[in-house]
């Protein structure tokens, strides 16, 4: 692959703000990979190879996409209760948001029930939502702030 322009250096170090992970090879191949963290949206493999066209424009080069997929061994119940520590939840707000009775969550959390794939993805994607949810409130308080600000300067 031919030296890389700053602009694309530039483009590249924005990806990450995607959640994208780009390494582009010495033979004309570019590999893109997806990592997650709350907020980072999930991409198809399409969407990922039409970011990356963005910066690689030349049909020579070909794009390899490796699409995030949830891992259900990642959760286990330290996962969730690290997770439940982290945003400061209690059983009581399990119950009361995910409509599982508190026995089931008690007997969840106190490790006394298998967690089958099906509970360790609904719990991964309630954390994840969870988060995207306090980042849109941090978000738009901050957005109102800098409406209100911009009002006063044009006074």
């Amino acid at each position: 692959m031919k030296v890389l322009t700053s602009e694309q250096i530039e483009r590249l170090k924005n990806t990450a703000w995607d959640g994208l992970k780009v390494i582009p090879g010495d033979d004309g191949v570019v590999m893109v990979e997806q990592f997650r963290s709350a907020g980072d949206p999930l991409l198809t493999q399409r969407e990922m190879k039409e970011r990356v066209r963005e910066i690689f424009p030349d049909k020579g080069i070909k794009i390899h996409a490796n699409v995030w997929e949830f891992d259900s061994d990642t959760v286990d119940i330290e996962w969730i209760r690290s997770n439940m520590n982290d945003l400061g939840l209690k059983a009581k707000d399990l119950v009361r948001q995910t409509e599982i009775s508190a026995s089931n969550i008690s007997l969840i959390l106190n490790g006394k029930v298998r967690l089958t794939k099906g509970v360790k993805a609904m719990f991964y994607y309630f954390f994840l939502s969870y988060r995207l949810s306090q980042k849109l409130q941090e978000n738009s308080k901050i957005f109102q702030e800098k409406v209100v600000e911009l009002l006063h300067l044009e006074e």
